[in-house]
């Protein structure tokens, strides 16, 4: 067996090289590149660095956000305020008043009840029956609205009229504004005074058989201001048949379950709200 040598043999250098290693900036720096070169690894840059730790947090800020979202809005259309699921279109009073939401079923009782407090608007004509048509019929007034609540209406604010300054609107909110939903309640009243059951109550005597032509004609607005709201808002919800005793045929139930507009809460702000010389400052 071979000894292992227990020492390592150099072979000297002459001063020239030594001269060439160490002398000068120039030959450090090519030593230290040598070295540097040997112990580091390839020149490259990976396209995409990937820290775990970082990557796992932002996933789970995403999840959370949209837990958060999908549960915010789910209680937002819980709440019971004016927050139905579709809203067809703009309106400044959703961000001037809270409407509260009620569920409710339709009253399709084919003959009146007088003594059935919803069935004051069914009853034959009288004061008390004109009395309760005229508050809901009349109740539109004007309100405040800004100009640009005017444009997200689909309006152009420089036709929006200005109301004058001894109204008190508010700074910013000069636009003159009716609601729509109680101008159509005008509009139904006015078909039920035409009808032929009660024309001759309203306006026999003013117009015999023969109304005027601007009588006629506010009726079919009116008429198809109804149409043109029943189809753009045409409710999707399902009735059912029943037997019925003496039918031969399944009878349609139309007392369908809604979640209506708290109509009441509504009527008695835009009362307390309404300038009281509405009819004669607008046609």
């Amino acid at each position: 067996m071979a000894d292992r040598p227990t020492s390592k043999e150099y072979t000297p250098v002459d001063d020239e090289e030594a001269t060439y290693l160490y002398e000068g900036d120039s030959s450090e720096g090519l030593l230290r590149d040598r070295r540097k070169s040997a112990r580091s690894p390839p020149n490259w840059i990976p396209l995409v660095q990937c820290n775990t730790a970082g990557f796992l947090l932002i996933a789970a800020l995403m999840v959370i956000s949209v837990l958060v979202t999908i549960q915010g809005t789910i209680w937002y259309e819980r709440r019971g305020s004016n927050a139905p699921r579709w809203r067809p279109a703009f309106s400044p009073l959703y961000d001037m008043i809270e409407i509260p939401l009620v569920t409710t079923y339709a009253d399709h009782s084919p003959a009146p009840n007088a003594s059935d407090p919803r069935h004051i608007y069914r009853l034959d004509p009288s004061p008390e029956v004109d009395a309760a048509w005229t508050r809901i019929a009349t109740a539109d007034g004007i309100y405040p609205m800004s100009a640009s609540d005017v444009v997200r209406a689909g309006k152009d604010p420089e036709m929006a009229v200005d109301a004058p300054e001894s109204w008190g609107f508010p700074p910013g909110k000069t636009k003159m504004m009716g609601i729509e939903g109680l101008h159509l309640l005008h509009c139904l009243n006015a078909v039920r005074k035409s009808l032929i059951t009660t024309y001759d109550y309203y306006w026999g005597s003013e117009y015999g058989f023969a109304p005027p032509a601007v009588f006629v004609r506010h009726l079919n607005h009116c008429v198809d201001m109804l149409r043109q709201h029943l189809m753009c808002h045409a409710d999707l919800e399902p009735f059912t048949f029943n037997w019925r005793v003496g039918q031969t045929k399944p009878y349609a139930d139309f007392g369908i379950q809604k979640t209506c507009v708290d109509f009441d809460y509504l009527l008695n702000w835009a009362e307390r709200h309404k300038n009281p010389r509405h009819e004669e400052l607008v046609s």
